[in-house]
């Protein structure tokens, strides 16, 4: 028998309209459609550890809506999760059905944070082990996921001043306000050339995507490699990826521009060149 897992999510709205019970059509159904998109998007890699953009999903991972109360605004929605052997399960090293619920909000609380400036540590062993050894799958993962939820940013300040994202028993998930909109729709390309010495924290090199560890900014920073690129210098960002995962120190050398957030924060590096260093 197929042991199916609900996950439900509160979507809670305050400010401006949603203070008295309603919202812009067009901008609330819009943002309510990113975030179900986004949803969508990290559910079916739960179930199946592949990464999709549009199109048709596992079956295993669906996305559902409740009625809409009031109080101001909330919207329903329901995370419908097969949970008999998922991929994230089976990667973190555990196949027991009952905590496919505490991984699954785990995994969208870390895509989420991802994508709006802010730092989230794993909290259950499948995330763990998954953004251990599967990085590069995550930061291609909250690429994938990126439009979506920027999109679910298109009630704030047309209708709204705050989106509360919540899980079973109350458990937070995130809040979207002014800032986090800021940093999602707002990007600097900063065509300036930099050179550095980084380490390889994550690699995905189907999609050219990953993080690096900037030992100047004492943190790691997404980054892509333009699809041109990626069969001359996947190899090197994959020697860093063994470096990095033998605890050793050594680092490549990497060019590239970045993308900027709207406050100078560097949200990604398009890698240009990448060299092994000479020992």
């Amino acid at each position: 028998m197929v042991e199916l897992v609900n996950l439900p999510i509160k979507v809670i709205l305050t400010g401006q309209d949603a203070d008295n019970h309603e919202l812009p059509a067009y901008d609330g159904l819009s943002s309510l459609a990113g975030l179900s998109l986004a949803a969508t998007l990290i559910t079916h890699y739960a179930a199946t550890g592949r990464i999709r953009r549009r199109g048709h999903f596992d079956s295993r991972a669906r996305v559902r809506l409740q009625s809409v109360k009031p109080g101001s605004v909330l919207f329903g929605l329901v995370i419908e999760f097969v949970a008999s052997n998922p991929f994230i399960l089976g990667v973190g090293g555990t196949l027991v059905g009952g905590v496919a619920s505490s991984a699954l909000y785990d995994l969208i609380k870390l895509i989420v944070k991802k994508n709006i400036g802010h730092s989230h540590e794993p909290q259950t062993q499948a995330v763990a082990v998954l953004s251990s050894q599967r990085g590069g799958d995550l930061e291609a993962l909250a690429d994938a996921t990126e439009p979506g939820l920027r999109q679910a940013h298109a009630i704030i300040r047309n209708g709204a001043d705050r989106m509360e994202i919540i899980g079973k028993k109350d458990q937070p998930i995130s809040i979207f306000d002014g800032a986090t909109k800021d940093y999602i729709s707002q990007s600097i390309v900063d065509d300036e050339v930099i050179v550095k010495d980084v380490s390889v924290a994550a690699f995905n090199a189907n999609s050219g995507h990953g993080r690096v560890f900037d030992h100047e900014l004492g943190r790691t920073v997404a980054i892509y490699i333009p699809e041109h690129s990626q069969k001359a210098f996947k190899s090197v960002l994959g020697w860093g990826l063994n470096e990095y995962a033998k605890g050793t120190s050594q680092t490549i050398s990497v060019k590239f521009s970045r993308i900027l957030a709207w406050d100078g924060r560097p949200k990604k590096y398009i890698i240009l060149d990448a060299e092994i260093p000479e020992n």
